[in-house]
């Protein structure tokens, strides 16, 4: 399996798929558990994710990417996060999120041939 930024994205949305659905937890342990999130957000969090990752032609198989256009989407993709987020009371990024999403956008980077310690939008959900 190649790790190309489509194959990443559906990778850690399904990790969160596992998260909002309960599947990892035992049928005795469901009997109080209520989903943090509707699962059906994390189509739009894909299609947010897909829509960079298109934005930087990272689809098509382009692996020399400008850092300052990356660095640019990185900026709106971070907006569009938040705002998506706020959507759904902050309950699907949450802070232990942020950083597996911080190592998702390190992959794609380096897929483009970015590299992340030269930009700076990066990490996302950095506190001021």
């Amino acid at each position: 399996m190649s790790n190309t930024p489509e194959t990443l994205i559906d990778a850690w949305i399904s990790g969160l798929e596992e998260f909002a659905t309960g599947a990892y937890l035992k049928e005795e342990e469901r009997t109080f558990w209520e989903p943090p999130f509707p699962v059906e957000a994390l189509g739009q969090l894909r299609s947010l994710l897909m829509a960079f990752v298109q934005q930087q032609g990272l689809g098509q198989g382009q692996r020399n990417v400008d850092a300052e256009v990356f660095d640019a989407g990185l900026k709106d993709l971070e907006h569009r996060l938040t705002e998506f987020n706020s959507q759904h009371f902050d309950a699907v990024i949450e802070p232990e999120e942020h950083e597996e999403l911080n190592q998702l956008i390190t992959q794609i980077a380096r897929y483009g041939g970015v590299e992340v310690d030269h930009l700076d939008a990066f990490p996302l959900f950095e506190e001021d």
